[in-house]
């Protein structure tokens, strides 16, 4: 995941959107993608978490908003700025510009706590779960308990979990 910290009060750093993966949550995402045995692309990892052999990361100066996508996508974007990674997982499985035209499947972790969000309502509310006939097909999956993340210098190994559950939000070109 991206790094961007969050500000309170007079600039004191309170928080950071740098919470990885776990192998775990990894298995559980796969679970629910029959078909999908593995990761192709992880666009918004860093050097010390990421799930796919082929990443973007800040640490080299890339963007994964910008660059292209392809195959089968792991994104755990930054929670507070998600948005923009919603979009781009919805234009990577409905465009067929260069940039986007060979993404398969792209799985999105969210909070699932910010369903009353624009993000939420104008992207994902209408469309998933069948609701929408024609790519891309978007499913929801919640999680049944909280999502626990690694941190910086942990080795990934997991230290604490979320203070909400999550959401795993898959985007197809095609359903499964």
């Amino acid at each position: 995941m991206t790094v961007e910290l969050v500000k309170q009060g007079k600039g004191k750093k309170v928080g950071s959107d740098q919470w990885f993966t776990t192998a775990e949550t990894e298995d559980w995402a796969l679970s629910k993608l029959p078909g999908v045995p593995y990761y192709d692309l992880d666009p918004a990892a860093c050097h010390e978490s990421y799930l796919a052999d082929a990443y973007y990361t800040l640490e080299r100066g890339e963007n994964g908003l910008v660059l292209p996508w392809w195959g089968n996508v792991w994104v755990n974007p930054p929670f507070s700025k998600i948005r923009p990674w919603v979009e781009r997982a919805w234009y990577a499985t409905t465009d067929e510009s260069e940039l986007n035209r060979r993404a398969q499947t792209v799985s999105l972790l969210a909070p699932a706590v910010k369903m009353e969000q624009p993000w939420w309502q104008d992207l994902i509310e209408p469309f998933r779960d069948g609701r929408r006939q024609q790519p891309p097909y978007i499913t929801t999956h919640f999680t049944r308990k909280r999502v626990s993340f690694a941190f910086p210098g942990s080795g990934g190994i997991p230290k604490k979990g979320a203070s909400f559950g999550c959401v795993l939000i898959t985007f197809e070109r095609l359903p499964f």
